[in-house]
């Protein structure tokens, strides 16, 4: 039997059942992961071997799904760099980094999403979220330094007070390098502006 159309309809046919099938196969990419506050879910911005590391270095990682509203303008000083993966690290342990402002705005409680802007043009910050409960938050952010486009992932952490931010943390590391770096506000207060 000889039907003129059968094969390209069956041709048809497979090249559909396969973009459907791929289409299915993305539901764990990057556009369509949903930030949940879990430690699974911040995978997207850290490896588990880095926020093993990261935790091993002393920064306080906090995940929930119910993190206080940060929102304001918190003066990070004195900042200092507390210890890094390289042991071998130019910064140097105990040296000061420049003081910032750090201000945190368009908190989303159904996304978890928070913008970041530190007052710096070194930096642009893509991306963020925020995870957490109680008091207790850290925000994940992916950074790209504008002098030369590398990408970058950037965590804060701390606890929410009337006056600020208590035990502030900061962890930068630069995407396929895998120094990870510890720096804390050694006043333990990041005050509110």
């Amino acid at each position: 039997m000889n039907i003129p159309f059968f094969k390209p309809a069956v041709a048809v046919l497979i090249f559909l059942s396969l973009a459907a099938c791929s289409n299915d196969d993305d539901t764990n990419s990057a556009e369509n992961t949903v930030f949940d506050g879990s430690r699974l879910s911040a995978l997207e911005f850290y490896s588990e071997a880095q926020f093993v590391a990261t935790e091993s270095l002393g920064f306080a990682l906090n995940f929930g799904d119910e993190p206080p509203d940060v929102e304001g303008v918190f003066r990070i000083e004195p900042i200092v760099f507390q210890s890094s993966t390289n042991a071998n690290d130019a910064f140097g342990v105990g040296n000061s980094d420049v003081p910032f402002n750090l201000t945190l705005s368009n908190q989303d409680s159904n996304s978890l999403t928070i913008d970041i802007d530190t007052g710096t043009d070194l930096v642009e910050y893509t991306s963020a979220v925020i995870s957490g409960s109680g008091n207790a938050f850290t925000i994940f952010a992916v950074v790209t330094l504008t002098s030369n486009g590398i990408e970058s992932r950037e965590a804060f952490s701390g606890n929410l007070t009337e006056f600020g931010i208590e035990n502030f943390q900061f962890s930068p590391f630069v995407v396929g390098n895998e120094d990870i770096r510890l720096f804390e506000d050694l006043d333990n207060l990041s005050e509110r502006l």
